[in-house]
């Protein structure tokens, strides 16, 4: 069973591809937060164009980012989807050293397909950036986020020295990231860190 929602620009599909589901279903069957044979329900959630972004109702719930090649947009803007496995590497990579909860718990990496299952933020989270457009500007959420990153450089500045030396440079179409095949690509801590902002509302 599922639930399409959330914006879909410029003619995209409403519904993300059959076999990305069927993908994402089979890793929660995996982890035994599915029966053998069985489905979890699912709905897509909004917010941006780079990402199929799933939330699937089973556990405490899951979220499952599935990266898009082409983005949805009017002109062609190609991405490297192996971001999405990047992002999965840095994220575990980190949460290994921040306090539980600081960022969400990642539950699988799919290198094959490009897809990342996480935890899900919790339900009384809300995404900072609009709030701050709605002009409801707080601070003690600032000082939250201050904080978390303030973790995340604390834990991480020694790290240079610990990547790989032989590093790979990814073409994300009008945007170059330069990172690690094994370690934490660079930038990644930032985008991690905008990815779970928001949950210290909830602290």
């Amino acid at each position: 069973m599922s639930i399409a929602s959330g914006p879909h620009a410029l003619g995209a599909p409403a519904a993300p591809p059959a076999p990305l589901v069927a993908s994402a279903q089979a890793h929660l069957r995996r982890l035994g937060l599915v029966p053998p044979g069985g489905e979890a329900p699912w709905r897509t959630l909004g917010g941006g164009v780079s990402n199929w972004v799933i939330l699937f109702d089973c556990g405490d719930g899951v979220v499952v980012k599935g990266a898009l090649a082409r983005l949805r947009v009017r002109d062609e803007w190609l991405a490297d989807p192996t971001r999405a496995v990047l992002e999965g590497r840095a994220m575990a990579a980190l949460g290994a050293r921040l306090p539980a909860g600081d960022l969400p718990r990642v539950l699988f990496v799919d290198e094959a397909c490009y897809l990342l299952g996480m935890s899900r933020a919790p339900m009384e989270a809300y995404p900072w950036k609009e709030a701050l457009l709605r002009g409801d500007v707080d601070l003690e959420v600032a000082c939250g986020v201050g904080a978390l990153l303030g973790r995340v450089h604390a834990a991480t500045w020694h790290w240079r020295d610990n990547l790989t030396t032989s590093r790979s440079s990814i073409n994300c179409g009008s945007t170059r990231t330069t990172s690690a095949p094994r370690g934490l690509p660079r930038g990644a801590a930032s985008g991690t860190w905008r990815t779970c902002c928001a949950r210290e509302r909830g602290r």
